[in-house]
């Protein structure tokens, strides 16, 4: 007798602001493994957020240098620096700058503000000053994908870094840890079906559902990539960074035909944006109210409008397979 395969539901138990639980199930006996470690490492390595990416100490020329009337070297400071969260609003790099004097400690509260940035843990211990202590010092930050050594980010076009700049490791993913349990469920008269379970802890600068809808978005587009050339259709286009800038796609392009993903675009149709020039030409408020979007389908229509007024050329972008072999 052939079993049916079953389909399974997900629900999510909110266990405070950053922590969430997802359960699914029934899962067919041994999907259990299968499903959750798949999700937790799209979880873990790929979901995109920001980081700093280097600093700039006033007085300090290398991360072996101490500061006078700093208690902390250069080298704990970076490290200090590291455990910054925060929320990019912008594609390009973004300048952060801090000046303070002594005595005093100085938290990440103490950077100057910007509209570009939202800090999620401004209580973040950087630097402790003694009366004659002083302290000035500027960040960089970016946005980017999982996790990135500066090796790794020069060898994609990051550029060397200047004199006197200390460049960063970056650790953009959202998602601080995941803890995956799975125990037998029952269906029917079988009790060997699997109940899988996903704690996922985040940084603040993601709802866990959101980061989890993310980790569901990518591994769709995946396999829906692979399941296109087995049956010979167009693939789904997929992400990759654009050392050379993003891709013009023209105003008269139809959006059917402007690399978005098939879920984008059929929800643009559905709300009457026929033409790309007919998204870019829209309130953006407008566009990104559509229903069914989730932040990353709203970070691709934002690629997509802003090409007409200019994007960093370490923006991502969606290239076709074709492209992207050739």
């Amino acid at each position: 007798m052939i079993v049916d395969i079953t389909t399974p539901a997900w629900t999510e138990e909110t266990l405070g602001a950053t922590q969430s639980r997802f359960t699914i199930t029934p899962l067919f006996p041994g999907y259990g493994p299968t499903v959750g470690n798949a999700i937790r490492r799209v979880l873990l390595s790929s979901l995109p957020g920001a980081s700093l990416v280097s600093v700039q100490f006033e007085g300090a020329t290398h991360e072996f240098s101490t500061l006078p009337g700093v208690k902390e070297d250069v080298v704990e400071l970076t490290l200090n620096l590291k455990a910054l969260r925060l929320q990019l609003h912008s594609d390009g790099p973004v300048e952060l700058s801090l000046s303070k004097k002594g005595p005093s400690m100085v938290t990440a509260a103490d950077f100057k503000k910007s509209d570009q940035v939202d800090i999620k843990n401004p209580d973040l211990a950087i630097a402790t000053l003694d009366k004659d202590g002083s302290l000035s010092l500027t960040v960089q930050a970016e946005r980017g994908r999982g996790y990135q050594t500066v090796e790794q980010r020069s060898s994609l076009g990051g550029g060397s870094t200047p004199l006197g700049t200390i460049a960063l490791d970056a650790l953009y993913s959202p998602v601080t840890h995941v803890e995956m349990q799975i125990e037998d469920t029952r269906v029917g008269q079988m009790t060997n079906y699997d109940k899988l379970a996903l704690i996922v802890t985040t940084d603040g600068t993601t709802a866990p559902k959101e980061a989890f809808q993310q980790a569901m978005d990518i591994l769709t587009e995946q396999f829906e990539s692979i399941r296109a050339q087995s049956k010979g259709e167009a693939s789904a286009p997929v992400l990759r960074e654009a050392a050379a800038g993003p891709r013009m796609v023209p105003d008269e392009t139809v959006i059917q035909e402007a690399g978005l993903t098939p879920k984008i675009a059929k929800i643009l149709e559905t709300g009457g944006f026929i033409t790309v020039g007919a998204v870019r030409d829209a309130a953006e408020e407008a566009v990104l109210a559509l229903e069914g979007l989730t932040e990353r389908n709203k970070q691709e229509i934002r690629l997509l409008r802003g090409q007409r007024e200019g994007l960093p050329t370490n923006a991502k972008r969606l290239v076709s397979n074709a492209d992207r072999e050739s």
